[in-house]
């Protein structure tokens, strides 16, 4: 494989492997079959890490983790990370303020 297409095909194929292994976890976890969730976005394991650390790491494993495309996708990898992480965490949020609302109404309803 050229080193060219290297990162590119690293990090494709972390993304794809982290789809494939959503309903997986999904099984472990719930007992029930989901295989819809190889479609969907979010959730564990995030597609999006797995995609931006499949080109961090390549990019460092074929410079010894001294290039400065290496420094580039890791900026770039962290800064998916912790926005991904705070999405997640505030719609998480979003959900439980909106199910107090609508137990609010039925109450007062």
């Amino acid at each position: 494989m050229s080193a060219t297409y290297y990162p590119i095909i690293a990090a494709i194929t972390a993304n794809l492997l982290a789809q494939v292994l959503k309903p997986l976890f999904y099984y472990l976890r719930t007992e029930e079959r989901n295989l819809g969730l190889v479609f969907d976005s979010g959730g564990f394991p995030s597609s999006h890490t797995a995609l931006v650390i499949g080109l961090c790491m390549s990019y460092g494993y074929l410079s010894n983790f001294k290039s400065e495309f290496f420094f580039i996708s890791l900026v770039f990898s962290l800064t998916v990370i912790y926005d991904a992480a705070n999405v997640r965490y505030y719609a998480g949020q979003n959900i439980k303020m909106t199910k107090q609302l609508i137990q609010d109404i039925e109450i007062l309803t």
